[in-house]
């Protein structure tokens, strides 16, 4: 073998041993890389857990501040109703709002209000019924006569129910229990205004979101209320 040749099989063989030593290090750094993203898919994946207990959490503490405000809603019209001359006839308190019967949620409070019709007016289940009926038709009228009083009062009829200053909320439940008077159901034994509240604030909340389907979330809505099931 010549000279030129040893000196070239001697550079091929460095060049390997080079060639080696940098596959090796590409192979560390692909272990190293591995570890780091074993390591981030971890802590990726104790983030997620956070923030769905952090969701979980969010979700459970507006349950209870929004079941908070009602109880203190419930309490300031309570508290409203017993300045009345009235207030010794309000007897009857609020029942539980969902019953579950045959695996379905049912809203309790429209049976409770048909109960009381039935047993204080001292007529049957299906007079009850019926006047019941004739009252939720009603609220088509109580929704735009509270409309056009807040709107003297420079009030933005556009906000949802719970949103409503509690004062302006006294006068819509007076206004719907004086039509439930004219049709002989009676809500005045209603503790605190709940019979009126379940009424208006239904009617209220399904005008608001049916008119928005049609004009836009910018949109006000007109005197159209859904019938309450």
């Amino acid at each position: 073998m010549s000279n030129d040749e040893r000196t070239e099989l001697q550079l091929l063989r460095q060049e390997n041993e080079l060639m080696k030593m940098q596959h090796n290090a590409m192979e560390q750094q692909i272990v190293e890389l591995q570890s780091q993203v074993a390591n981030l898919q971890k802590v990726m994946t104790q983030v997620l857990k956070d923030l769905t207990g952090h969701d979980e959490r969010h979700a459970t503490m507006l349950g209870e501040l929004n079941g908070l405000k009602e109880s203190v809603m419930d309490s300031n019209s309570l508290n409203m109703t017993t300045e009345d001359s009235g207030s010794s006839m309000r007897s009857i308190p609020a029942p539980s709002k969902v019953l579950v019967n045959n695996q379905k949620k049912k809203d309790n409070r429209l049976f409770e209000l048909r109960r009381i019709t039935k047993d204080c007016m001292h007529v049957d289940d299906e007079e009850a019924g019926l006047r019941l009926y004739k009252l939720q038709k009603t609220m088509v009228h109580v929704v735009s006569d509270l409309k056009n009083y807040m709107k003297d009062k420079n009030e933005d009829v556009c906000k949802s129910w719970k949103s409503i200053d509690i004062s302006t909320q006294r006068i819509a439940f007076e206004m719907v229990e004086r039509e439930a008077v004219s049709l002989g159901v009676p809500l005045n034994l209603c503790i605190g205004y709940w019979g009126a509240r379940r009424l208006i604030s239904k009617s209220w909340a399904n005008a608001l979101r049916t008119t928005k389907k049609h004009v836009g979330s910018g949109g006000c809505f007109c005197n159209s209320v859904l019938f309450i099931s």
